[in-house]
């Protein structure tokens, strides 16, 4: 059994694999947000208590043996930058506002050829060396996200290409000591073993092995098995992301990091889709953010049984867009209400609006590296059925649908291969695949199609 600690933009989830694959259970904590005035931010302090109760949560509601663990591993955002001094203590929270922002702008100059995530990193560094230089001198570790958990699992300082330097080796730069960014290693690298004082918190024994793991998007790619070329994963999380694997390097444009060996990770980011939906469901619905079963099933039903308002439309750009055209935070709206349109109309134009604009983002990836063969769906958005057959009819392809425990299950894959369960990943995968759904695609309707049109239009001269 292998268990994985997946951390995102806003929750936590522990799973638990079986060797072939099959997802065991798994326990999600959301993660409380700090706002004060311009500045915003997570607490690590919760995170990791989230994750022991989260292991605990997943072991007692799973009957699960703590003894057939063979494993932890990782996966995670990148972006996020943890602070830690030499003595293990936290000095900086990680920040999800802008105050970074103008330093990031400079490094890009700087080194244009230098991943985001890492230069992202090294920027928060630098904004902590001109704001609080005092703890600078404290600094033993800069971290990413999913790297604060693996040190607090392991007492190491590791990371992977994805999650920052795009490499086995950090790039050139004269702004941050290389001592304090965490060692680059492959995912399916054994970075150390549970120690006595995580092993006392999470309450299992120390000594177990833990995988270095990988970025979000690396392990969604890797665990539905979509990492060839021609293979798409469409990830619908707090972010909806469009992410393909292609041996070719196709040049900057669009290209998010490499995926060792031999291959290169091109996507799409459409920005808060998955904050869009859930805006719709506590705004217009007046619904939780997590639906129980009940409660879901209800509401996908309600989204099957609405007749569109053939004047409504919905631009989801209340978090922004980076493809195909680039958008501020704020420019979402409605088009086309009347007195006559009613709430469930304003439901499933917030859907269609998502698909339309996922799929705008698909067209221009593929433009690039190639039309899809196959797509794993994958993410949290994954629950709203409806959405899925609409996606499957826009794009015209079948979409392969698992589980809620995709990204796990690729961290998951990296662990059995770093124990030696298989010769590589594009073995493992494959291999660790559990039953399927496939949706296959109806024909677009043509009301729909127009809207399509109407769609891209208005999105390319906003």
């Amino acid at each position: 059994m292998f268990v994985v600690f997946d951390i995102g933009t806003s929750r936590l989830k522990v799973s638990a694999f079986s060797a072939t694959g099959q997802l065991l259970g798994q326990v999600t904590k959301r993660h409380s947000q700090h706002v004060e005035k311009e500045f915003s931010w997570q607490d690590t302090r919760e995170w990791w208590s989230n994750a022991c109760t989260g292991f605990a949560n997943l072991m007692q509601e799973n009957a699960l043996d703590q003894k057939a663990i063979r494993g932890f591993s990782v996966c995670g955002r990148a972006g996020a930058g943890v602070f830690v001094d030499k003595s293990g203590q936290v000095i900086a929270e990680p920040w999800s506002d802008a105050r970074h922002r103008p330093l990031l702008r400079g490094l890009r100059e700087q080194y244009p050829a230098a991943p985001t995530y890492g230069l992202t990193l090294i920027s928060k560094y630098q904004w902590l060396k001109q704001n609080q230089p005092a703890i600078c001198d404290d600094i033993r570790h800069c971290l990413h996200a999913k790297d604060f958990l693996l040190y607090k699992l392991t007492g190491i300082g590791m990371t992977d290409p994805s999650s920052g330097p795009d490499g086995l080796a950090w790039f050139d730069q004269a702004c941050a000591d290389p001592e304090l960014l965490p060692t680059p290693a492959l995912p399916w690298t054994i970075a150390g073993e549970l120690t006595n004082a995580a092993a006392g918190e999470l309450g299992c024994p120390s000594g177990i092995p833990v995988a270095v793991g990988a970025h979000d998007g690396i392990c969604a790619n890797t665990g539905c098995a979509m990492i060839n070329e021609a293979d798409y994963a469409l990830t619908l999380g707090t972010h909806a992301v469009c992410r393909t694997m292609t041996v070719t390097n196709h040049g900057a444009a669009e290209r998010f990091y490499c995926f060792p060996p031999d291959r290169h990770a091109y996507g799409g980011n459409n920005w808060h889709i998955g904050s869009t939906l859930t805006w719709m469901l506590t705004t217009l619905a007046d619904l939780p953010a997590e639906l129980s079963a009940g409660e879901l099933g209800s509401f996908n039903e309600a989204m099957v049984n609405t007749k569109p308002d053939p004047d409504l439309l919905f631009l989801p750009y209340l978090g922004g867009q980076t493809i195909p055209e680039k958008r501020a935070l704020g420019s979402g709206s409605f088009q086309g209400l009347s007195l006559n349109t009613d709430c469930n109309q304003m439901l499933l134009a917030v859907f269609r609006g998502c698909a339309f604009s996922i799929y705008r983002t698909y067209q221009a990836l593929s433009g690039i590296t190639g039309d899809a063969d196959r797509i794993g769906l994958t993410g949290g958005g994954i629950v709203f059925t409806p959405w899925l057959q609409l996606l499957s009819n826009l794009f015209q392809k079948e979409m392969i649908l698992t589980d809620s425990g995709v990204e796990g299950r690729g961290a998951a894959i990296f662990c059995a291969v770093a124990l030696g369960d298989f010769r590589d990943v594009f073995e493992a995968a494959p291999a660790m695949q559990p039953e399927s759904t496939i949706i296959q695609p109806e024909q677009l309707d043509e009301l729909c199609a127009e809207q399509f049109e109407t769609f891209s239009r208005l999105s390319s001269q906003t």
